[in-house]
């Protein structure tokens, strides 16, 4: 294999750059035909729970093929796998333009079926690009700036997804007619081609292998099955994933079956943008002061006191305040173990072992997909449940908002295996805060 030259700052500086523009261009296209702006399509076709728990499975558990990029990118890196498929997943949002012409005409079943297809045809090829995002981001990004660099591109392309989700939400109202959806479809498109010339410039470490030197997934699969340390990091991954993931479509069924218009509903979503904006600077620089633990212990505390907080929620004005909060306070949360979970990943998988780092994130996006599927499922076989506590009468819905709760408490007992050497105890991180808080 020839030698090929390792990047320079130039060369970094400029990576940086194309790295935070290609995040914008994708949250533009992922906010805009995301399963909450498809679910809303799917409700005003007819669509049941099950069908919104078809919804996340085919958006997410589509990443498991990214897996068979691994093998791929040992020889031919990770930026030619980027370019070849993001084109192809812009030519996977051509279906969506002629979706809304569909409905119109009244074709429903075939509206949803072609919905679906299209949704798993795009995810799979952002599942062999995502097998190449991390690992190019680990080549770039110096490892002393980790926390901070993701506080700061997470902070960015949420304030774009909060302004663009606003937007949308003013845009859309309480029944938005077909046009408006054509209308994002074809912005998804143009967003995605665009982005397509920003992935060129980037620069990468050179392949570790040449193509005769190259691995079988099979033994990649089985060196990481054999580490512990890893195997500790998918056991908590996929248990976090599995309960942030598990409810997410049903609270917007929730808010439709209460009354909610979609455009208050994108109004709410946009407080998750929100969350993210204001804390994922202080999570990421927080994270490189004081490690991972205290950021986790908290995450998952309250993850569990917000998730348990959906079951109170009716069509009120009490309820109608506390939807936004609700989505606000979740994506704080979320966030700091968001970056916790990055920061720990990068800092404890070698470069040389890249692959292990796409085998755990796509474990977790899978987990995602999986859950609601399973609650959807839930819910259609609970459908009709009543029962009452305490003289208050609860629901399948308040049910599953409750068992979603608790499954944060596993996560919350696995993450005493993800303690790195320079975390600080959470006690004496607690003190160190509030004191420089004086």
């Amino acid at each position: 294999m020839d030698s090929v030259p390792r990047m320079t700052r130039p060369d970094r500086r400029r990576s940086i750059s194309c790295i935070f523009i290609l995040a914008m261009l994708g949250v533009v296209a992922n906010i805009l035909l995301s399963p909450t702006v498809i679910s809303l399509l799917a409700i005003k076709l007819g669509a049941g729970e099950v069908y919104l728990g078809l919804i996340s499975f085919v958006t997410l558990m589509p990443f498991i093929f990214s897996l068979r990029m691994l093998p791929i990118m040992e020889f031919q890196g990770k930026r030619r796998i980027l370019l070849r498929w993001s084109i192809m997943s812009c030519l996977m949002t051509l279906p969506w333009l002629i979706i809304p012409a569909l409905a119109k005409s009244g074709a429903v079943t075939l509206c949803l079926t072609l919905i679906l297809i299209s949704i798993f045809f795009r995810a799979t090829s952002e599942s062999f690009m995502f097998s190449a995002w991390f690992p190019i981001i680990q080549d770039i990004v110096p490892r002393r700036l980790t926390g901070r660099f993701f506080g700061s591109l997470r902070t960015s392309w949420q304030a774009v997804a909060l302004g663009l989700l606003l937007f949308v939400a003013g845009f859309m109202g309480k029944d938005p007619p077909w046009w408006k959806f054509n209308l994002i479809f074809a912005v998804v498109s143009v967003a995605l081609l665009i982005r397509i010339r920003f992935f060129i410039p980037l620069s990468e470490n050179p392949p570790l292998k040449s193509y005769h030197e190259r691995s079988k997934l099979g033994e990649i699969l089985k060196e990481f099955f054999k580490s512990p340390n890893e195997l500790k990091i998918l056991a908590y991954v996929l248990s976090y994933a599995a309960a942030f993931g598990m409810s997410v479509p049903f609270q917007v069924k929730l808010l439709k079956n209460l009354g909610y218009g979609d455009g208050v509903i994108l109004a709410a979503s946009a407080m998750i943008n929100a969350g993210a904006i204001i804390s994922l600077r202080f999570w990421g620089r927080l994270a490189d002061r004081v490690g991972n633990r205290i950021i986790f212990s908290v995450s998952h505390i309250g993850m569990i006191v917000i998730t348990a907080l959906w079951i109170v929620i009716q069509h009120d004005t009490f309820s109608s305040v506390l939807v936004f909060i609700l989505f606000f306070v979740n994506s704080i949360f979320n966030s700091g173990n968001g970056i916790a979970q990055t920061r720990y990943l990068m800092h404890t998988i070698p470069a040389d072992r890249q692959n292990h780092l796409v085998i755990v994130n796509t474990a977790m996006i899978a987990m995602w997909g999986f859950s609601p599927l399973l609650a959807g499922f839930f819910l259609k076989a609970t459908s009709g449940l009543n029962f009452g506590v305490c003289g208050q009468i609860f629901d399948n819905y308040d049910l599953l908002f409750a068992i979603n709760a608790g499954l944060f408490i596993i996560p919350h007992v696995l993450r005493r295996h993800l303690r790195a050497a320079k975390d600080m105890p959470t006690f004496q991180a607690l003190i160190l805060i509030f004191r420089s808080r004086q």
